[in-house]
């Protein structure tokens, strides 16, 4: 009931705060081609502060209010996020490796590393730190970059995350594992908050917004499986796969049509489905039907993932079968639009 009544007083103060960037062309995009809306232009100039609202809430929440170290590592991921929105030309490398400094720095001083693969081979491996380290670092941050490639349409980051949650939520709440609850009720409250900002074009997460987000939960998942041996990692790649993959996805693609990888376009799969749905004459809510259409695509992903938390073998047929169907979905698409 606090955290409830001190969220509410927070997006009150919050709502009057964006008003006055809206009004002032305060906290609003610096960069025309800036990651959060590449493809999808819109007249008005929207905050970028949502990423600040999650990040305020979180600390207000008071769960981790004593971790200082947490929230100075959490705080300077959101704003090499905001830099990379308002900064012009910001190189792509140097937010790369910024990424990797703050993602190693965070899992040295925390000691927090992914540590079991289900596979021998690889797990001897990660028994040493430093390939422990490394490979973590590499995951959260192809995590990262590839939530940033699939926050190009309203509501479609925001809703991915709010369903990692409340599936982490679901599954720690009916089975014996171990979770810390309040957070995750805490944070399923933050972003469907700005769910709603977002589907009526009043807030955006920005680069640093998500970058905040997905690092936060990159975190959580990993402190989760360590906590519980009994859950198969695949389970968190099925909550995760849907961002890992398009990174991956669109850095293949781009390298097979000699285009740069790290720099921008509008071929990602909610790009596709947002011209789709313009052509269908629904221009008016294409953004945010787009973002809820993938959504709804991943809900049985999620709802099976749950069920065989425990399965791998099931697990990576669920990861096969759901890149099977983006793929398809992808190129069919592509021809439609042609």
């Amino acid at each position: 009931m606090k955290n409830f009544l001190i969220l509410s007083i927070l997006t009150i103060i919050f709502l009057c705060f964006n008003f006055f960037c809206t009004r002032y062309n305060f906290f609003v995009d610096k960069v025309a081609n800036s990651s959060h809306k590449k493809f999808i232009l819109h007249t008005d100039r929207i905050p970028l502060t949502g990423g600040f609202y999650l990040l305020i809430g979180y600390i207000s929440s008071q769960v981790y209010i004593y971790n200082f170290s947490e929230i100075y590592f959490f705080s300077t991921i959101l704003l090499l996020g905001y830099f990379s929105d308002m900064i012009k030309n910001f190189s792509t490398y140097f937010r790369l490796l910024f990424q990797v400094i703050i993602c190693f720095l965070f899992l040295i001083y925390f000691n927090l590393s992914i540590n079991d693969v289900r596979i021998e081979y690889i797990n001897n491996f990660l028994n040493k730190d430093i390939f422990a380290y490394s490979f973590t670092v590499f995951c959260i941050v192809v995590l990262i970059n590839g939530s940033n490639f699939i926050d190009g349409v309203n509501i479609l980051s925001l809703g991915y995350y709010l369903l990692i949650l409340i599936s982490l939520g679901f599954l720690a709440n009916n089975y014996p594992l171990l979770l810390n609850r309040d957070l995750i009720k805490i944070l399923i409250l933050l972003v469907a908050v700005i769910i709603l900002l977002n589907g009526f074009n009043k807030v955006f997460l920005g680069d640093g917004g998500i970058y905040f987000l997905s690092f936060v939960v990159a975190i959580i998942l990993i402190k989760f499986k360590n906590d519980n041996l009994l859950v198969s990692p695949y389970y968190i790649i099925c909550l995760l796969w849907y961002p890992c993959f398009e990174n991956l996805f669109s850095i293949i693609r781009r390298i097979i049509v000699k285009l740069n990888p790290q720099e921008p376009d509008n071929m990602h799969l909610h790009h596709l489905l947002y011209k789709y749905l313009n052509k269908k004459n629904l221009k008016i809510c294409s953004s945010n039907l787009s973002g809820i259409v993938i959504i709804v695509f991943n809900i049985p992903i999620f709802l099976l993932s749950n069920y065989y938390y425990y399965y791998t073998k099931y697990l990576l047929f669920i990861i096969l079968l759901a890149t099977i169907l983006y793929i398809f979905s992808y190129y069919l698409l592509r021809k439609i639009n042609k």
